[in-house]
């Protein structure tokens, strides 16, 4: 009965709607033709129901005094014998004289007349006795239970037609079932297209522009993280397009990668739904899909592990993503081995790439970086981090994405921040230490195998052999120390 209530308060309010939204064309124009206000569906519901109806239909009070005539008789009867019961204990305490006798009910008994054990000698010889306690007795009459024989029968029987008319109303109401939908469809676009300005106008989002093939974001901004930290929100650019389609984002976690990613993802995702963007300048094309793969998480119900998940929907990113999808992918490869992982992540960005997806690709594979020049179009971007003063153990994050490949992941000092023991991280550091100067081999041979030799040019070759040269010195002077 309250959704219906509800629904008239609501039509109630459509002509304003319509008057507010004037002479407007476009989607607007269009909203507002189908914010019809059914003036006859508003005149049936006020008239049947009260202003304030119950919860449910059964309570009673629903249907508004006037509206159906045998509801009315029904109702003023059992009035009309409560009437009688309110006024019996008056007359009660006349004819018997005693002064404390009360009418009363219970679920047990229904109505009964209560005397005191004072005056248990003045009971007329009419009166039944129902029940017995310490200091009273209560009784009843014959009258007294057709009475209220009766008025259970007429409430019963108002309670039904209530029903039934109400009944009645909701199936006259489903003749306008349509129009009623196609108004809460308005309504409903209407309250999203309102959302949506209310909030560019509070924050300074702009109008982007609808490009032919780049996306281009200048100053972008992630509109929940930006909320959440007031004034000290650092934006970036985002560009790509044809002759760079893919994004290679290295730098160390809590550095802002994954906030990077998703405001991309959040800036076309906005203007694919028609909103103004969280930037100071925006071109972004239509795309057909925007994928994402950001976070970890398991399915221990389904009996996949989090790395099973991850390699799940990067199936399905690569087998949907077209020349003119948006890719978003963060740390892809992270779940399995070092190796593994590596393998399966360059595969991946050079899939993407041979579609000509726009791509945005963080990871903490450094080897990766090195596509930069095998692949044309993919760059290399990093998000910047300092260690503080030597010795101090600190890092200062930046935010800012800036060309170039990071140098290191800082994981290390991100552990002394979160609050590893100390004895643990300056371990950590000396094993980091120590497997570096190690693992110059591994890391060369792990790169001269993912190594696309078909796409190198002899001058790429030898610029390669230079700095495996560089850095087999410099790992062998490490080790003499």
């Amino acid at each position: 009965p309250r959704e219906v209530a509800a629904l008239a308060r609501t039509l109630d309010l459509l002509p304003e709607a319509t008057e507010l939204l004037g002479a407007q064309g476009g989607l607007l124009g269009g909203v507002r033709e189908r914010l019809s206000a059914l003036p006859d569906v508003v005149t049936r519901i006020r008239a049947a129901l009260v202003d304030e109806p119950p919860i449910r239909v059964g309570e009673g009070g629903l249907i508004r005094d006037g509206f159906h005539a045998e509801l009315d008789e029904l109702r003023a009867a059992a009035i009309g014998h409560r009437a009688w019961l309110a006024e019996l204990e008056v007359t009660e305490r006349q004819r018997t004289g005693i002064g404390s006798l009360k009418v009363g009910f219970n679920s047990v008994f229904g109505y009964y007349l209560e005397v005191t054990g004072a005056h248990l000698g003045k009971v007329p010889a009419d009166y039944r006795q129902v029940a017995t306690l310490k200091d009273r007795a209560r009784f009843t009459r014959p009258d007294l239970r057709e009475r209220e024989r009766e008025i259970a029968r007429l409430e019963a029987a108002a309670s039904r037609l209530e029903q039934e008319v109400f009944t009645e109303l909701r199936d006259s109401l489903a003749a306008h079932a349509e129009a009623l939908a196609d108004a809460a469809g308005a309504l409903s676009e209407l309250d999203v297209l309102a959302a949506l300005a209310d909030v560019a106008a509070e924050h300074g989002w702009i109008r982007p522009v609808t490009s032919g093939g780049p996306l281009r974001l200048v100053q972008a901004r992630h509109p929940v993280v930006e909320r959440s930290l007031g004034g000290r929100f650092v934006p970036n650019d985002v560009h790509l397009d044809p002759a760079r389609r893919a994004v290679l984002l290295t730098g160390p976690n809590m550095a802002g990668k994954s906030t990077y990613l998703r405001t991309a993802a959040l800036c076309a995702l906005l203007h694919q739904i028609g909103s103004f963007v969280p930037a100071d300048h925006a071109e972004l094309p239509v795309y057909d899909a925007v994928h994402t793969r950001i976070g970890a998480s398991d399915d221990l119900a389904g009996g996949r592990s989090t790395f099973m998940v991850e390699m799940s929907e990067l199936a399905a990113i690569l087998h949907g993503a077209t020349h003119a999808s948006l890719v978003i992918l963060d740390e892809i490869g992270r779940g399995t081995s070092t190796l593994d992982g590596l393998a399966i992540a360059q595969a991946a960005l050079e899939h993407l790439y041979a579609a000509g997806a726009h791509t945005l690709f963080a990871t903490h594979y450094f080897e990766l970086t090195r596509l930069e020049s095998d692949l044309p179009g993919l760059v290399n971007l990093h998000v910047a981090a300092e260690e503080d003063a030597a010795g101090s153990g600190g890092l200062t994050f930046y935010h800012q994405v800036v060309p170039g490949a990071a140098r290191q992941s800082y994981g290390v000092e991100v552990a002394r921040l979160a609050g590893l023991p100390g004895a643990v991280t300056t371990r950590a550091a000396r094993l980091l230490t120590a497997l570096g100067a190690q693992g110059a081999d591994t890391r060369l041979t792990r790169e001269l195998a993912t190594l696309d030799l078909a796409r190198l040019t002899p001058m790429q070759a030898l610029d390669l052999l230079h700095r495996w040269q560089r850095e087999v010195t410099g790992a062998e002077a490490v080790h003499d120390r």
